[in-house]
């Protein structure tokens, strides 16, 4: 197999789904590797180089329909797909904001997309998945910026990526806030490991019961937000009378049935915090995990790996199935 690791044309995407010794396995099994230079991600071309990868300044569309093609997040150019294979978290099998203008790209250009979500396990569970790195960051944010809010000192900002989580860790300064939980998948999890080990209590509901917002200081959403889900929790006549700190680590913004409607855009590394008035105040920046980027790349790849050395079995296979399920529902929505 062909394998072509694409650069990364989102901001402040520091991550790879392959790390260097991953790289050396797959190439160890017969399989080649090309790596198309960057000079945004975590580990520079040259550890590439060192394991046997091929370093390319061509882009993914001078590659032909045989190559596996792998990214994260956005993939530029959509207009250049042809017979191309992709595997990336696309985010358009759920009505997110640009869904139709990616499945139609891939419909008319016969390419074929294996997004990174949907591998399952027999059981069903993800395979691969970010989740808890986005739990653990978004954690350490919310207790930073409590702390900031409740000694009078500025909003976090400028937030640069740690080397380890320990650092992160050792960063972070934490009052004693009453916060709450939503959600009980992966993210809550990450997030529940920073607050164990800094010995915080916290509630956690699961995303039916309609949480009491103004009853805590912070607020994690930790929910997989499904298209029949209905519940408001805070919208804009909603009165706060004291201060409330909302990270949302599913950062759903772009969702018509987003249940935190106060706000629709994505907060940044930059300014990470979005005031909403004088009480409300919102983290929501939708790639976390890339503030980690070690701990959290190294393990999506070992277990990417696991996936592309028994490429073409039934998970592959049934991935498959999924993408071209949407793209019918596509073409029958679009008549």
């Amino acid at each position: 197999m062909i394998i072509y690791l694409r650069a990364e044309s989102y901001p402040n995407e520091f991550r790879v789904p392959l790390v260097p010794c991953d790289v050396k396995i797959l190439i160890s099994q017969g399989h080649t590797v090309y790596v198309e230079s960057s000079q945004s991600r975590f580990i520079p071309d040259s550890e590439y180089a060192a394991v046997g990868a091929l370093i390319r300044q061509s882009p993914w569309w001078e590659e032909s329909s045989e190559t596996l093609i792998i990214g994260l997040k956005n993939l530029d150019n959509l207009e250049k797909l042809n017979k191309h294979k992709h595997i990336y978290f696309s985010h358009s099998y759920r009505e997110q904001t640009g869904a139709k203008t990616i499945l139609k790209a891939f419909a008319q250009s016969s390419s074929i997309l294996y997004d990174l979500e949907y591998f399952h396990t027999s059981t069903g569970s993800r395979v691969l998945a970010f989740g808890v790195y986005a739990g653990k960051v978004g954690a350490s944010l919310g207790l930073s910026q409590h702390y900031k809010r409740s000694h009078g000192e500025p909003d976090i900002q400028d937030l640069k990526p740690w080397p380890s989580y320990r650092a992160m860790m050792e960063s972070c300064k934490s009052a004693n806030p009453r916060i709450l939980i939503i959600g009980a998948g992966r993210c809550a999890q990450g997030v529940k490991d920073v607050l164990e080990e800094r010995g915080l209590v916290y509630t956690q509901i699961g995303k039916d019961v309609l949480p009491d917002m103004g009853t805590y200081d912070i607020v994690f959403n930790c929910i997989l937000l499904d298209p029949a889900y209905n519940h408001v929790w805070m919208k804009a006549s909603d009165v706060i009378t004291k201060p409330l700190l909302i990270v949302d680590i599913s950062c759903d913004y772009s969702k018509p049935n987003n249940p935190i409607a106060v706000y629709h855009t994505a907060t940044t590394f930059q300014a990470p915090v979005f005031n909403y008035n004088e009480n409300l105040s919102i983290i929501a920046i939708d790639n976390l995990p890339s503030l980690l980027p070690r701990d959290s790349s190294t393990e999506f790849s070992n277990r990417l790996t696991e996936l592309l050395l028994r490429y073409d079995d039934e998970s592959w296979k049934k991935n498959l199935a999924t993408y071209y399920h949407k793209i019918c529902e596509y073409k029958m929505n679009s008549l």
